[in-house]
């Protein structure tokens, strides 16, 4: 039997075409910003995919984004656009290499279709048509890759810091406020909180907080944190000094402050501690640092002070309930509470910190009932 030669032809090239015209719906395209760098340094990584209509009938998975020993790999944007009736999906991210070795970004991803039919049928309702059918096509982006070396730092990118202090010269047991400011862009958000210490000064360091957004150069912003120190002498806050790779110089540098020497004068009386707690609340930056003081102050005070000893008489009550409505505001009141030291006023002391208590009347008013049951 004679084959036909020009049927196979036609039947292949129908195939062919098939196959052409299945894989010119969408076409995906990846790049990346570098193929050096540092280690720590922020790469940008994007990824398109362009439609040949409105893709309607597409739903793509792709979340590459997590963290493993080689990378961080942050989110950027997402985002889907129409121009002349065309879809396009972008997807932009940045990647933190930890260790200096070439590192290649493959991603796996799936590209889910279905019909009109099927989408049709569930918005309808039919029996069986619950859910939107569909036919996946697990994909393999292309690969990128970056010869990563090692910077020497845990810290990349472009940094400047400040600090801000008032007066050289405290009281006594007068918080001495001390806060640094690093501002830049880079790894921002790898930075650990600063560890201070100043021997025999007390030193309360309020938890680090940051203002950053995440950009193609790396996180854009400004890192905070706050120091008080309590002494009754002089002392010297040392010098600090943080490493950081430069990445416009391609070098190692430091931000240095240098030290800070801070006079103690005379300090106050134990009246002026007890009597005037208004004043000493305006100094504070953050309640935390008030409560942190005024414990260490309680403390220091039970020390000197010889306190008379009183039993638990309704005299001593009606004393506290009229302390009590004399404060002012809400430090007044947190303060008298610190130096009761009384376990029942743990939770009302711990809501004043955290501002969740606006109404100073109605504290006022809970306490008179706690105080007499």
């Amino acid at each position: 039997m004679k084959k036909n030669h020009g049927k196979s032809f036609f039947f292949l090239l129908l195939s062919l075409c098939a196959s052409v015209l299945m894989g010119s719906e969408y076409k995906w395209s990846a790049s990346i910003n570098k193929t050096k760098a540092m280690t720590h340094e922020a790469l940008y990584l994007e990824y398109i995919c362009e439609f040949e209509d409105r893709g309607e009938l597409y739903t793509i998975d792709f979340d590459p984004v997590g963290e493993n020993e080689l990378y961080d790999l942050k989110l950027l944007s997402e985002d889907v656009s129409y121009k002349d009736g065309k879809r396009r999906n972008r997807y932009e991210f940045v990647a933190f290499v930890k260790k200096a070795q070439k590192v290649d970004f493959t991603f796996d991803m799936v590209m889910k279709k279905t019909t009109q039919d099927s989408i049709d049928n569930t918005i309808i309702g039919r029996d069986n048509a619950q859910f939107v059918d569909y036919t996946s096509k697990h994909m393999r982006q292309e690969t990128l890759s970056v010869d990563v070396e090692d910077a020497g730092s845990d810290l990349v990118g472009s940094f400047e810091i400040q600090r801000e202090f008032g007066s050289l010269q405290v009281k006594a047991y007068e918080p001495f406020h001390l806060s640094l400011t690093l501002n830049g862009n880079g790894n921002l958000q790898d930075i650990k909180a600063l560890d201070i210490q100043v021997e025999g000064v007390k030193v309360f360091a309020q938890e680090p907080y940051s203002e950053i957004a995440l950009s193609k150069e790396g996180y854009i912003g400004k890192y905070h944190q706050k120091f008080a120190f309590v002494s009754e002498g002089n002392f010297t806050i040392p010098k600090v000094e943080i490493e950081y790779f430069d990445l416009r110089e391609q070098r190692k540098k430091r931000l240095v402050l240098e030290p800070l020497d801070v006079e103690v004068l005379g300090g106050y009386k134990a009246e002026e501690l007890l009597d005037a707690p208004q004043e000493q609340s305006q100094t504070f930056y953050k309640p935390e640092y008030l409560y942190y003081l005024l414990t260490f102050l309680a403390g220091y005070l039970v020390a000197q002070i010889k306190f008379k000893k009183t039993k638990k008489l309704q005299g001593k009550d009606a004393e506290l309930i009229r302390k009590i409505a004399n404060t002012k505001d809400l430090d007044e009141l947190l303060f008298l509470l610190v130096l009761e030291k009384n376990p029942k006023f743990e939770t009302y002391i711990k809501q004043i910190e955290l501002n969740n208590i606006i109404s100073l009347k109605d504290i006022q008013k809970d306490l008179y009932k706690l105080i007499k049951t």
